[in-house]
């Protein structure tokens, strides 16, 4: 009994001097293990004059075969009415922003040739 008295003991001290920093972190997975990724379309309205993309960093635009097209930093603007193929915009940090809409992630734009809707 006394020995055990002071294995608690020398291990509460132990306990003490060291701290207690460990730190369990669980693993977390997606709800939809069979989609990671979720697209959501939201018609943004025709477009008058050129279409600017605002951000953080460096942002990309991409095309449907993932090519690059052009590059910018901060903010990034094309001209609407020579989109004919739908296009991504990737920013080196997570936050976009198209219309005063801020996005996580990348946007991915396909125009609507009538009325050049996206």
């Amino acid at each position: 009994m006394t020995k055990k008295i002071i294995l608690l003991f020398i291990l509460l001290m132990i306990l003490l001097e060291t701290g207690c920093n460990t730190v369990i972190i669980r693993a977390w997975t997606p709800p939809y293990k069979s989609r990671p990724v979720h697209e959501i379309r939201v018609l943004l309205g025709k477009v008058e004059g050129d279409l600017q993309i605002r951000g953080e960093g460096v942002i990309s635009v991409y095309d449907a075969n993932d090519l690059l097209i052009k590059k910018g930093i901060d903010i990034i603007s094309l001209n609407s009415s020579r989109l004919k193929a739908p296009i991504r915009f990737v920013s080196q940090n997570t936050s976009l922003e198209f219309k005063s809409h801020k996005v996580r992630g990348s946007i991915h734009l396909i125009p609507q040739i009538k009325d050049q809707l996206l």
